[in-house]
This record gives structure tokens, sequence and C-alpha cells, in this order.
């Protein structure tokens, strides 16, 4: 293969990747923003506060925000983080 093909193929490879990892991160802000809309209200208090809950959780946590039983974790974390003792978010899939 021609070097300079092998470097572009490269850059490619690595700008492809850059904005898959993007993309991800956008996804996931917009589930924790739909996420944090959904609980506040639910345990009487602002989404913005419950989203603020949400940006403390840890990096690896954030797996969570991609399946329903990882929102109804999330969302006993915002509740506790808030100071509330319980809550019953149980979100499906349509």
């Amino acid at each position: 293969m021609d070097p300079m093909a092998l470097i572009g193929s490269i850059i490619a490879d690595a700008i492809r990747q850059d904005e898959e990892a993007h993309l991800e991160l956008w996804v996931r802000s917009v589930s924790a923003m739909a996420l944090a809309d959904e609980v506040g209200p639910r345990i009487g208090r602002l989404a913005d506060d419950a989203y603020h809950s949400l940006l403390k959780i840890p990096d690896n946590l954030l797996p969570m925000l991609d399946s329903p039983q990882g929102w109804s974790a999330l969302a006993a974390y915002v509740a506790g983080d808030l100071g509330v003792p319980h809550v019953d978010y149980f979100p499906t899939i349509h």
C-alpha cells in the first residue's frame, strides 16, 4: 500500500472514531435530560435539580443511560442525592 494512502486511512479512521465518541456522548446527554425531565417532577423537584444530580455520576455508570433498568437505578440515585427517600420509576420501551 502506498504510504500516503496508509496515512490517509489512519487519519480517516481516527476522525470517524472521534465523531462516533462525540455522538455517543451527545446521545447520553439527551438521555440524561429526558430522565431528569421525568424524574424531577415525580420526586417534587425541578428537572434541573435532577439533571444536576446526574452530572455527579461517575463515568463508568454512564452506560446505565442506555437501558430502562439503568434509568430506574439512576432515578433512585437522583432521589437519594436530593434527599427523597424513594421513587417508583420503571420506564418501558415502546
